[in-house]
């Protein structure tokens, strides 16, 4: 099952969703039940929920990560974000779904997946 697929990530379980497929095609509504799923909530003592659009801004997303941890701040040094993130997440595993992205391209991607690796360090 799905559910099986992602408990079987050790630190990081990424659900990228790509817009493949035309909108309103229900990406979005699998993706919630997936993260609100108990099995999922159990697992993972973190959930997170960002929600990406055309935008797609790198720090956005960390300030997202921030804010859907409880942290509220106004720090815009890519770093900083990055330490808060280590310190609030370190030696959790922790559930991050991406909803509405529309650029897939990978250079795009490169330095966020590199920065949830050294989160995850």
């Amino acid at each position: 099952s799905i559910y099986t697929i992602a408990l079987n990530y050790d630190i990081i379980c990424l659900l990228l969703l790509i817009q493949l497929v035309n909108a309103g095609r229900g990406k979005t509504a699998v993706s919630r039940h997936i993260f609100n799923a108990a099995e999922v909530k159990e697992y993972f003592r973190e959930q997170i929920w960002i929600c990406v659009s055309h935008d797609f801004k790198f720090e956005k997303l960390l300030m997202g990560m921030l804010e859907q941890l409880g942290e509220r701040s106004t720090i815009s040094d890519v770093e900083a974000i990055k330490k808060i993130l280590r310190e609030k997440l370190e030696g959790k595993k922790f559930f991050l779904v991406l909803d509405d992205v529309w650029d897939t391209f990978e250079t795009t991607w490169e330095p966020f997946r590199r920065c949830l690796q050294d989160i995850s360090q």
